[in-house]
């Protein structure tokens, strides 16, 4: 039973199956939190890096669930739920008598009415070549105090890396250089998803002259968006405070395995979801869903949990793409690829009342700075 000094803090999966609750003294917040961004964090998830705080209650309930596990380092796994894919825990595991330690996806922490998060460190920055996600995540606790950014581990001896880090030449210069590849992978850390997302056979063309552009399209460049979503089904499909997606027509997916054009992929997501839920394509792998809604299905790996697409039944011939499980070459913003919505923040409505609001408008401030500050343009629908 939580005192009038106490805050009471649950959690829960997307699906609800899976439910667990901690009490934290007043005097203990705000909770510490650490982003990730390493290839594996955000391979295993599907989103731009992870974010952890360590769970503030007993692991009893944790050993005593049903949640899956699946090892991804040695002495690393994530536990999360088989019926939804929520990613909940990163479980530390330590040998010998060391207790484990477990961190909750920050993501799922309820959007309660107090200062209950704070973001202290970025790691593994340098594995994103481009900054990732950290470069509009600097600032989030103000500008007289900057989040550190290391470039590997907390204190590692390649050390901190300035605020403006990469520098924004070299990070052109990559997105450049991989401008005239064909083809990205579409790719979870155990591999049981592996796709193929091509350019060309979008019909973007033939789609803007007709005046029927999907609005995830910029009508300039012709590539697809790379938003910021603060929808409350998102953060608990994926364990982070803001989930970011972009946007793809099915035509322009194919399975890793086989050449552009084969037109074996599924045709659409009618097609996607009778083949998934049959089970007959072996190439599909792991790939599963969790139907949120009747008309919707949200995509991920059955094995290490990755989000992979969201999808609508009303809308068969696009799909949402995690953009954590791009491997552009240019780096985890995959600018080569996507045009991002620097200062954009959809269903902002989910995060309004709670903690989530002010990290969302944080969010928005410095990714806005970060755009003008460099002469990037807006994104079109703001312009």
């Amino acid at each position: 039973m939580a005192s009038t000094n106490d805050l009471e803090v649950n959690v829960h999966c997307l699906c609800s199956e899976q439910k667990f609750s901690a009490v934290v003294p007043h005097e203990k917040l705000p909770l510490p939190a650490t982003c990730c961004h390493c290839n594996e964090c955000r391979h295993l998830t599907g989103g731009m890096y992870t974010c952890g705080v360590q769970w503030p209650g007993s692991p009893a309930s944790i050993l005593g669930s049903s949640l899956k596990e699946y090892r991804y380092a040695k002495n690393s796994s994530m536990l999360f739920c088989g019926t939804c894919g929520t990613p909940v825990f990163a479980q530390k595991i330590h040998e010998g008598e060391s207790p484990d330690i477990y961190y909750v996806a920050a993501g799922l922490l309820p959007n309660l009415n107090v200062d209950l998060v704070k973001i202290v460190q970025h790691l593994w920055v340098g594995d994103t070549l481009d900054g990732g996600a950290s470069v509009f995540m600097q600032n989030l606790n103000g500008i007289s105090r900057p989040i550190p950014r290391w470039r590997k581990g907390h204190g590692d001896t390649d050390g901190q890396l300035d605020s403006n880090w990469p520098a924004q030449a070299s990070v052109q210069a990559l997105a450049s250089s991989a401008a005239s590849l064909d083809c990205v992978r579409v790719q979870c850390l155990c591999k049981g998803v592996d796709l193929t997302l091509w350019r060309g056979g979008d019909g973007f063309s033939e789609l803007k002259a007709q005046g029927k552009l999907p609005r995830w399209v910029n009508p300039s460049t012709l590539k697809p968006i790379a938003a910021f979503d603060a929808c409350d089904s998102c953060r608990f499909m994926v364990g982070v405070p803001i989930m970011h997606w972009t946007f793809a027509r099915v035509s322009q997916l194919g399975f890793a395995s086989e050449s552009k054009g084969s037109g074996t992929f599924p045709t659409n997501t009618l097609e996607l979801k009778a083949s998934v839920k049959a089970g007959n394509d072996s190439r599909l792998g792991t790939l599963t869903f969790y139907e949120s809604s009747p008309d919707v299905q949200r995509y991920y790996c059955s094995r290490c949990s990755a989000s992979v697409f969201y999808a609508v039944d009303e809308l068969s011939d696009q799909v949402d793409i995690s953009m954590g499980l791009l491997h552009a070459p240019e780096g985890a913003r995959a600018e080569s690829w996507v045009e991002w919505e620097w200062g954009g923040l959809g269903h902002k409505d989910n995060t309004v009342g709670g903690w989530r609001e002010e990290f969302g408008q944080a969010i928005q401030t410095e990714s806005e700075e970060w755009r003008a500050t460099r002469g990037l343009p807006k994104g079109h629908r703001f312009q």
